[in-house]
């Protein structure tokens, strides 16, 4: 039993404590201060060469004054997840990220067994992948500790802040951040110096996968040397973290596609070079039979293209993702042979960088092929070019085929207007995906034997898994669940079932069969970890797991949950030969992983092709809670976590504004006169032609005609409209019900007689829509919002113009609130607006809606006027009073979510409380 206490008619004095805080700057001795920036070509002049130092230096051509003091003892560690290339920029040479993370492996980890903070110096190339596209800092952390044997993993995140402002100067820097070495409660010793007894595989330098810091959240970092001491070895971040100012360049242009398109005659600043080793032919009458064209070929080695008028910017901006386009005739003479990116600039410098992805090879089909090719990192300086900007030169292998488009597309970043968008989305890396030579299908059924492309993924590390026997006593399944400490499945991916692993970024439904075990209530399902093509690089990407997850309820059933990831590739993570996604299962009660292992018996995937014959179409669309989950709509959606509400929501009717945001909710509550609404006013959107889709549960509601509460459509100023209501009057239905009501004119055809319950979530859908013939229908449907239960096809209420008043309801769309003082409180946790005039959005809903809430106040709880002191709250809960604070209490009789204390009945003090069982 909870309470929350509401002193009345006795004001309580305040006690205010004032505190004064004192700060005490003390030098500290041996500290040079000068400050940066400084120069790339030794160590700051800021560190201490007394100390205990750890370094790496990356660039072989580097000459350091390094203290003889210090200890090379640093390297990367490569391979899987933390790979890296040598790169050369302004002439000097480190190691570039090109994947998720960079791992620092020192020999020497044990110097720092005792050390209880550590400084990591490092010297950087800054670009842009210091930053979020939006120019913001990232905030990134070094994993420390090790994997073991036996659980719990003996891991820790430490954070070093984010990316210091400044460093995106195309220069290389000096960054310095400190870390944590905290002590682990597993081994008792720092994470950072100590190798446990029952370490796992790769612990030799006394962290993850043969390192001892592993870099995260900074793909693409440069990194040229490093070193690494106890707090205060080189100085502080004030005195290293300051940078010199990019060179003077004018701001990137906001276009982002050049092209050249031979059969239309048609430029858009791009030309196709012809001169040294890359020289060309054109010819008429290139391809098909029915498709002959205008076409280019190269004659030499090379293919290269020259942008004229720095169109897409000029040599010394930013280097950036480069998308090289071609349309290209598929000979069948050519079958087998291949072309794609060759060099590139990387700066401004002369430096150059070659092409690491796969080439294109042709297939023979005798069609004309758009392709696409992402190349990071490109700078406009191009590759003999001069005095034109360019991208990079194409290369060829076996022959040279005919090009009759192609496009230099840029990936821009920051605040340019088209920062992260796709200059063309209709090239793909893969073709073969807009056909149907690959699947979209694939599933594992374990109690019925099926591995249609889709199997059990490989157990061991920080992934083992059991299959076993589980679910309720008449339904038991063969299963796969998680087993040690990491609580993470996987399944593989069999016979490149989608197509090769380099192809453009999927959009794949999922649903997973799991058992809702009665003995792990609060355990949840989600996808963890899956990989995505950003900018051409293969990056791990983490959904919002507060949005994805499903919650075990104990249902003691088997249930399907849905999920979707909007652009993942087939990598894999630690899975091969190919996979999708890793799942993880968190356990209902922290610290114990066997309430988290979550049996799963069956699993299915469906690819979601963007074009060709398979365009738009899910195989998993009749297992989906929301019909439009993952689309993308012309609509406005609101899951009201802010700390306010959005401001175009406005109140209409005498009940005035009973709508209080909170927690994640929206909480709406009884209301004076009526009808009531609280409707979305944003200009533009249509007026007649509407859809609204809300999660509401009832917390609190009384039978009779005036309680009422749901979603409307077309509410005009005069708060009437057309709504789907939650309904328990007996003179409509014999149970609790949903109907259609036309504001104070007419209750629709039928009701939904589903009895529902108070404290469950339900979707509500309701639909008005228009015709050219100015006839309007209106549907409803409601469905149980458990994330198990899919949307049914059908409506289930329909309301024909034939039927309805005239004349028809124009106006808003959003919230049916109660009328009359009538008991009718509900919580929306989400809601979709979906008309012609509003902003494309993509529809994310979360998997689950919060949980109950105790009750609460409404606003200060009490208003006193000449009648008496009224007490007004929300949600379940019961009210007591007392002349005293301490007791005891008396039960106050009230069938409604408000009690007012009659003037004469006031006593010199009364207290209220809210009780309610959780």
């Amino acid at each position: 039993m909870k309470s929350t206490r509401m002193p009345t008619a006795r004001l309580l004095p305040q006690i205010l404590y004032s505190g004064v805080l004192v700060m005490s700057l003390i030098s500290r001795p041996g500290l040079s201060a000068q400050t940066g920036p400084f120069s790339p070509t030794d160590w700051p002049s800021t560190i201490d060469s007394s100390a205990t130092v750890d370094f790496g230096i990356f660039d072989a051509g580097a000459s350091f004054s390094t203290p003889a003091g210090w200890n090379d003892t640093v390297t990367l560690s490569g391979g899987g997840d933390q790979a890296f290339q040598s790169i050369t920029l302004a002439g000097l040479t480190g190691d570039q990220s090109t994947s998720t993370y960079l791992n620092f492996a020192d020999t020497a980890f044990a110097n720092w067994a005792d050390t209880p903070a550590l400084d990591i110096l490092l010297q950087v190339y800054g670009n842009g992948d210091l930053y979020h596209a939006d120019g913001s800092g990232i905030s990134f952390n070094f994993l420390t500790g090790t994997l073991l044997t036996a659980p719990p993993h003996n891991l820790f995140a430490a954070p070093a802040g984010t990316t210091p402002a400044g460093a995106n100067n195309s220069q290389w820097n000096w960054i310095l951040v400190s870390i944590t070495n905290a002590v682990s409660p597993i081994t008792h010793q720092r994470y950072v110096g100590f190798v446990p007894a029952n370490a796992g595989a790769n612990a030799q330098n006394g962290g993850v996968n043969g390192g001892t810091l592993r870099l995260q959240n900074l793909p693409g970092i440069i990194v040229r040397a490093v070193a690494i001491g106890p707090q205060g070895a080189f100085g502080t971040s004030n005195q290293v973290n300051v940078f010199l100012p990019p060179p003077a360049c004018p701001d990137e242009p906001p276009v982002n596609l050049a092209f050249v398109d031979l059969n239309t005659h048609v430029t858009n600043n791009l030309i196709v070079l012809d001169n040294g080793d890359q020289t060309v032919g054109y010819q008429n009458d290139v391809g098909p039979a029915n498709d002959r064209r205008i076409g280019v070929q190269a004659t030499a080695t090379f293919m290269n293209f020259g942008i004229l008028s720095n169109y897409l910017g000029v040599a010394c901006n930013s280097p950036r993702p480069m998308k090289v386009c071609v349309e290209v005739y598929d000979d069948p003479l050519l079958a087998g042979a291949s072309f794609g990116p060759e060099m590139y600039a990387n700066d401004n410098s002369g430096d150059t960088s070659t092409y690491a992805g796969p080439l294109f090879t042709l297939a023979g089909s005798d069609q004309w092929v758009r392709v696409a090719f992402w190349v990071p990192n490109v700078a406009l300086a191009g590759i003999n070019t001069t005095p034109l900007t360019g991208g990079p030169r194409m290369v060829f292998n076996g022959g040279s085929p005919f090009f009759d488009r192609i496009e230099l597309g840029i990936l821009r970043a920051g605040t340019n207007a088209l920062a992260g968008l796709d200059p063309d989305p209709t090239f793909y890396l893969d073709p073969n995906i807009c056909t149907t030579n690959y699947g979209n299908y694939a599933e594992l059924d374990l109690p019925n034997g099926i591995k249609n492309n889709l199997d059990v993924g490989t157990s061991g590390g920080d992934q083992p898994m059991v299959v076993e026997m589980a679910g309720p006593a008449g339904d038991q399944r063969l299963s796969l669940r998680p087993d040690g400490t990491a609580n993470n499945i996987q399944f593989s991916i069999l016979n490149g079932a989608f197509g090769p692993t380099y192809q453009d970024n999927a959009r794949v439904a999922q649903v997973l069969t799991y058992y809702d075990d009665p003995t792990m209530v609060g355990a949840t399902l989600y996808p963890q970890v899956y990989q995505s093509w950003v900018g051409g690089v293969s990056t791990l990407k983490f959904p919002n797991q507060n949005m994805v997850a499903v919650t075990l309820k104990g249902t003691d059933k088997w249930l399907d949950a849905y999920f979707e990831l909007p652009d993942a590739n087939f990598t894999g993570v630690n899975q091969g030969p190919q996979s999708l996604v890793r799942y993880e299962t968190t356990p209902a009660t922290n610290g114990v992983p066997a309430s988290g292992f979550v049996h799963v018996s069956r699993v299915r995937y469906a690819v979601i092709r963007t074009c060709g014959p398979n365009d738009g179409n899910n195989l998993l669309q009749a297992s989906k809670p929301l019909a439009e989950l993952g689309d993308t709509v012309s609509g406005f959606q609101d899951s009201f976590t802010g700390a306010t509400r959005n401001t175009n929501w406005v109140a209409l009717g005498d009940g005035g504004d009973n709508y209080l945001q909170q927690g994640g909710l929206l909480k709406v509550f009884a209301n004076h006169g009526g009808p009531n609404h609280l409707v979305y006013n944003a200009p533009g959107y249509s007026n007649d032609a509407q859809e609204v889709l809300a999660r509401i549960r009832v917390v609190g509601f009384q039978a009779g005609e005036a309680s009422r509460g749901g979603i409307g459509v077309g509410i005009g100023t005069n708060s009437q409209g057309m709504n789907l209501l939650f309904r328990d009057d007996l003179a409509e239905a014999s149970v609790r019900h949903l109907n259609l009501v036309d504001d104070t004119r007419a209750s629709g055809p039928g009701n939904l007689t589903n009895a529902w319950s108070n404290n469950t979530w339900y979707w509500l859908r309701l639909r008005q829509a228009a015709k050219l013939d100015g006839s309007i229908t209106v549907f409803g449907k409601v469905w149980l919002a458990d994330w198990a239960t899919p949307e049914p096809p059908d409506w289930q209420l329909t309301w024909l113009d034939s039927a309805l008043q005239t004349p028809h309801r124009t106006g808003l769309a959003g919230i049916s609130a109660s009328s009359g003082d009538a008991l009718a409180q509900f919580e929306v946790s989400y809601i979709l607006i979906e008309a012609v005039g509003l902003p494309r959005v993509e529809v994310s809903a979360a998997a689950t809606a919060p949980a109950i809430q105790a009750p609460s106040f409404f606003g200060s709880g009490i208003t006193q006027t000449d009648a008496g002191v009224s007490v007004t709250w929300f949600g379940p809960g019961s009210l007591v009073a007392s002349p005293v604070v301490t007791g005891p209490w008396t039960n106050v009789v009230s069938t409604t979510n408000s009690y007012t204390t009659p003037k004469a009945s006031l006593k010199a003090a009364e207290f209220y409380q809210l009780r309610y069982t959780p």
